[in-house]
């Protein structure tokens, strides 16, 4: 047999494989929550997710800068270490907190205080006694 067909059915197969790997992500994708369905109630309430095909998607877990950014709401106006927020945000890899931490802190979604401890940013209120310009 020609060697030529093997090369074509050899790249034929990657192509099999990445357009399913691509499917998959997709699917995935379709199927994560938004951010604002962190609570557990919201869900309930929903109609199944559904994929192309029609079939059931079971939702995606939040990803860790989300799990990290609720975590932190929740406990606004205190700090945490890395290794607390992984602890009580139920994530086990302290490397992906640290990175989520990072990226969060860079985007201005939470901010540094002191040494190794992280917080949700104060927010401005505005004194009732001040006029609004």
């Amino acid at each position: 047999m020609n060697e030529h067909y093997y090369a074509v059915l050899t790249d034929l197969k990657q192509m099999k494989a990445d357009a399913e790997a691509g499917i998959q992500a997709i699917e995935r994708l379709i199927s994560r929550p938004k951010a604002t369905d962190l609570d557990e109630g919201a869900e309930a309430s929903k109609p199944a997710r559904r994929n192309l095909f029609g079939e059931a998607v079971v939702p995606a877990s939040p990803s860790a800068p989300q799990r990290v950014l609720h975590f932190l709401t929740e406990h606004a106006g205190t700090s945490f270490t890395v290794q607390q927020i992984a602890k009580e945000g139920g994530i086990e890899q302290i490397g992906t907190v640290r990175g989520a931490v990072g990226r969060l802190t860079k985007s201005g979604k939470i901010s540094k205080q002191g040494r190794g401890r992280y917080r949700v940013p104060k927010r401005k209120v505005q004194n009732e006694s001040e006029p609004s310009v």
